[in-house]
């Protein structure tokens, strides 16, 4: 967890569970009584949690000693107590820093929480596996992965890997579970495509510390695939999904500080075809990374038109800046933060970098408490953990309020129709001096000055008859949008940074701004 004071465990739990769904999370606030959810995904799924569950996400190569723990703050010794007690088997992955007085607490009576207080964290699970020894050796790469049976055809200038190709520190690579993987070989269309691995355990690769493109080809020419793949414990590529006889690849940086790679695909089954791994020692240029929900996030080409705005930002920054679009579908700011996705924006994170963060439409009203929060409370809460995850690396982090959905009066006057969390995080922006892109107002002016009729080829409001090959019978959708939309809302939030005269603004390309003025509102809260 990004919060260095909720720590990694390695937990024994002696429950028996058997439910089938993409990933779960352990609650261990309660070392005796254990709650177990799940993250619902249609297409990805994830094998039954066997009855003792064991393994949570070990990245740590060696656990402190006793004095280690003892010796730092007054929370670790809470931790060490449970060990004492038996009711945890070690500790892993400790950030240790001074004890701050008002860290973020749980919150266990009836009374509402102080903007400080979060509910009780959660950590991912992961099936055990047979983990490899210590790193032995290591080097940088470049590796060509092509998954297959042991007598297809292999690309050439790739290594051959089969389900028995188990790990060895001889060759620095392989499963760590060759029992748990089986393959496919459909003849065609060609190497890489034909042949794939569909694996129910990790993939290890030795490497030598430093930051890495990772690139995954998935697919299958006789049925559809969907999986999310991670990377030492970390959400990177999430919903990888294809329809039969159709491909995939997507790439993804992953920073290297253990000497290991350890790729996860979670899925019932995984078609994997290739990966590869190519050191990347080219100097970092200014990042904006997005945290955000599905309204942001980048889409497949078989999802479109369906498109987030974060993906649209980098059309208005120069090559001189980067865009890296790291909102998910159904997060909360909550979520995002416990299931690991903000992890993923902290490995890669750099000094001078920026965290954009969007949060509110499933922080609201979903009725799920592992993603519901308050505006005025626990919203807030959470939103100080990405002010500080950002800062503590020396990057800027911005608020971006949420943009209006789809939503007007009889009048055809548009409203924000996302509750208070806007007007919550302009309040604590202000408390915190983080920077605030106030894209809620933006879109309501923008969606009066458009009118409500035109506004449905911004969203993704779809004819049917076949007229898009994604959406044969068409949708109607007044949350997310469609290509136009989400341009329009990316160059909202990039005209943002040019209005706050951020010093990333250097690199936003200059456009024509557009020719009408839009209305003028009173509030929006």
């Amino acid at each position: 967890m990004i919060n260095s004071k909720v720590l990694p465990l390695i937990v024994t739990v002696g429950v028996a569970l058997s439910v089938n769904a993409q990933v779960a999370t352990i609650d261990v606030s309660s070392p005796t009584n254990p709650v177990v959810t799940y993250d619902a995904n249609p297409y990805i799924y994830a094998p039954d949690l066997p009855p003792d569950p064991t393994a949570i996400y070990l990245d740590a190569l060696t656990l402190p000693t006793a004095s280690d723990i003892t010796s730092q703050n007054t929370l670790a010794l809470e931790y060490a107590a449970l060990v004492d007690a038996g009711s945890f088997e070690g500790l892993v992955g400790i950030e240790f820093g001074a004890y701050e007085a008002q860290e973020p607490v749980v919150q266990q009576s009836d009374t509402p929480p102080d903007t400080y207080s979060l509910t009780p964290a959660t950590i991912y699970y992961t099936a055990p596996t047979n983990n490899p020894p210590t790193v032995a050796t290591a080097n940088s790469g470049p590796f060509y992965f092509d998954f297959g049976g042991p007598s297809s055809p292999v690309e050439s200038g790739y290594t051959q890997i089969t389900p028995a190709s188990a790990y060895s520190a001889s060759t620095g690579y392989g499963w760590g579970d060759t029992s748990k993987v089986s393959y496919r070989d459909r003849g065609s269309p060609d190497n890489l495509r034909r042949d794939f691995c569909m694996p129910q355990t990790p993939f290890y690769v030795d490497l030598s510390n430093g930051t890495y493109d990772v690139s995954v080809l998935v697919g299958d020419a006789a049925a559809k695939t969907g999986l999310a793949v991670r990377g030492n414990g970390l959400l990177e590529l999430y919903n990888m999904r294809a329809p039969s006889d159709h491909w995939l690849q997507q790439e993804f940086p992953i920073t290297i500080t253990n000497n290991r790679l350890r790729l996860e695909f979670i899925s019932s089954i995984s078609q994997v075809d290739a990966i590869t791994i190519v050191r990347d020692d080219k100097p970092h240029k200014p990042t904006i990374f997005v945290a955000s929900d599905s309204t942001a996030a980048a889409y497949t080409e078989y999802d479109y038109p369906l498109t987030g705005w974060g993906d649209r930002m980098q059309m208005y920054m120069s090559s001189n800046a980067v865009v890296d679009d790291q909102a998910k579908a159904g997060r909360s700011s909550k979520s995002f933060v416990e299931e690991g996705a903000l992890d993923t924006i902290v490995n890669r994170i750099h000094t001078n970098d920026y965290l954009f963060v969007m949060m509110a439409i499933n922080d609201s009203a979903s009725k799920d408490p592992s993603r519901d929060t308050s505006p005025a409370t626990t919203f807030k809460a959470y939103l100080r953990l990405y002010v500080n995850a950002a800062r503590s690396h020396g990057a800027y982090p911005v608020f971006v309020t949420s943009q209006t959905k789809r939503t007007f009066d009889v009048y055809g006057r548009f409203f924000n129709s996302v509750g208070g969390y806007p007007q919550a995080m302009r309040e604590l922006g202000q408390e915190l001096n983080v920077p605030v892109i106030d894209l809620n107002a933006k879109s309501i002016n923008l969606f009066d000055v458009v009118g409500p009729e035109a506004t449905t080829n911004m969203f993704r409001i779809l004819a049917g008859n076949n007229t898009w090959p994604n959406y044969p019978n068409g949708y109607y959708d007044y949350i997310h949008f469609q290509d136009r939309g989400a341009t329009a809302l990316g160059k909202q939030v990039v005209d943002g940074i040019r209005e706050l005269n951020l010093p990333i603004a250097k690199d936003v390309l200059p456009v024509l701004q557009p020719a009408f003025q839009p209305a003028i509102r009173s509030a929006y809260q």
